[in-house]
């Protein structure tokens, strides 16, 4: 798999892009936008087309590391799914509480809970020497999950922190440190939504299911007005 190959222009998502940023009326150009997409013509879980990299995908910085805000969500739940799979992590009514509402609203309360379910490193009071040194390589728990797949979608990720409504305090503030803050790009996000939605992450049906939009889309019967995006 090659993840600097890319489609032409020609691409249909290569067209889209020129449309939408034309849309703007220059507010907004190419500079400031990654993309990484494929276009199918059946659900991925009718024909799977396999892994993203060996679809015709087409891309626009797509391998440039930014901030991903709330997308970081998409990527501890996968690693909540495989532990719980794999039994690193056991099952708790809790954890599905958390996830629901992590993957529903969004909430950020929800995912630095499950964060520090996932790493052992719950959010708390400041901490010095080792007592730090200790608690920062166990948050690291998840990137090192991900690292160990060796995946050239992944290259360049770092999914190391919760998301706040305004900024992280104590021993979380202090592995930030001014910098170390969560990274992706467009084509980890892509490829790991690609595998979800063909069925290829381990419990790929519950993650999809946490994210059906329809209670967003017509509630109670209303003219949908847009849905929100992960």
């Amino acid at each position: 798999m090659n993840a600097t190959a890319q489609m032409p222009k020609t691409h249909p998502a290569s067209r889209a892009l020129s449309e939408a940023l034309l849309s703007t009326n220059g507010a907004l150009d190419e500079s400031r936008v990654s993309l990484a997409a494929c276009v199918f013509d059946a659900p991925l879980r009718l024909v799977d087309p396999g892994a993203f990299l060996n679809s015709s995908w087409f891309g626009h910085q797509a391998m440039k590391p930014l901030y991903p805000a709330s997308v970081v969500k998409l990527f501890f739940l996968d690693a909540l799914a495989v532990f719980r799979e794999e039994g690193r992590l056991a099952e708790d009514a809790e954890d599905d509480r958390a996830a629901e509402q992590m993957m529903a609203i969004s909430s950020n309360e929800a995912t630095v809970y499950l964060v520090g379910r996932l790493t052992g490193a719950d959010d708390g009071a400041l901490l010095q020497g080792k007592a730090l040194e200790e608690w920062c390589a166990a948050r690291h728990r998840v990137q090192q999950w991900y690292e160990s797949q060796n995946r050239p979608e992944f290259a360049g990720i770092n999914v190391l922190h919760g998301t706040y409504e305004d900024s992280p305090y104590g021993r979380a503030k202090q592995i930030r440190n001014g910098k170390n803050g969560n990274l992706l790009t467009a084509l980890s996000a892509a490829a790991l939504m690609h595998d979800i939605a063909r069925g290829a992450r381990a419990r790929s049906d519950w993650m999809m299911g946490l994210m059906n939009r329809e209670f967003q889309r017509h509630p109670n019967d209303a003219d949908p007005e847009g849905d929100q995006v992960l």
